[in-house]
């Protein structure tokens, strides 16, 4: 699994996120996606211009790229979030992340984040709508391997690294672990930002002598949902709140 970890201020993390006042939970927002057209698949809302001239910009840029997607950033209207797929670089390359801007101007690339190597998919759920808010997004290839986690800001995209969980399969099996964003919250509280998953988790662990990559299953306890806090610039697990 890749792991990504740019070193962060953690006072970024506490900046505002748009909620409703004294609501604790960050606003989610899980993107629709419309039927793939000539390689190219658009969230539902994202005006057809700038969906057009995105798409031209990165088939010119990337003409061997498998399917583009193009998502709008919440909150930011002239601001979109692109999957597309890179193989220059045998260090960094597979699925990404670019933040674009589209404007009089045309589209201009913000920030991108580095490949997800093997990954098939890299499915965004975006958290909060101002200028800075985060991005959870699940990777795998026929099973969920677990999520990569960004801050996005309106002129910056920073990796906050993996957070290591997938949803069992119906049978309690990791043989097939899925998405495990569905059950997925974010909040923040006096002390930081946390995730929280009201949901059985499959939790991967890599052994750093071997770098195998173990699996348990971590259940709710007391119904209390599994966290994650953000601190130094990534995700950890929390023990019970």
């Amino acid at each position: 699994m890749l792991r990504l970890g740019n070193t962060v201020v953690l006072a970024l993390a506490l900046s505002a996120c748009s909620r409703p006042a004294g609501d604790p939970y960050f606003r989610k927002h899980s993107p629709e996606l419309l039927p793939a057209q000539a390689g190219i698949a658009i969230e539902k809302g994202v005006p057809a211009e700038a969906a057009a001239r995105i798409a031209a910009r990165f088939r010119r840029d990337s003409p061997g790229a498998a399917l583009l997607r193009v998502y709008q950033v919440p909150g930011l209207p002239d601001r979109h979030l692109v999957v597309t797929h890179s193989e220059a670089d045998t260090a960094d390359y597979g699925l990404r992340f670019v933040l674009v801007a589209f404007g009089p101007g045309g589209v201009t690339e913000v920030a991108r984040s580095r490949g997800m190597a093997d990954s098939e998919w890299l499915e965004p759920v975006f958290f909060g709508d101002g200028d800075c808010q985060f991005v959870l997004a699940d990777t795998g290839a026929e099973t969920s391997w677990g999520l990569e986690a960004f801050r996005l800001c309106h002129d910056s995209l920073t990796a906050l690294g993996p957070i290591n969980v997938s949803l069992p399969a119906g049978d309690a099996s990791t043989e097939v672990a899925e998405n495990p964003l569905p059950f997925a919250r974010m909040r923040r509280d006096s002390s930081g930002v946390v995730v929280e998953f009201g949901t059985d988790l499959v939790l991967w662990i890599t052994d750093p002598s071997t770098r195998a990559v173990h699996d348990s299953i971590v259940n709710m306890e007391e119904g209390r949902p599994i966290t994650f806090r953000l601190a130094g610039g990534s995700f950890h697990r929390m023990g019970r709140e």
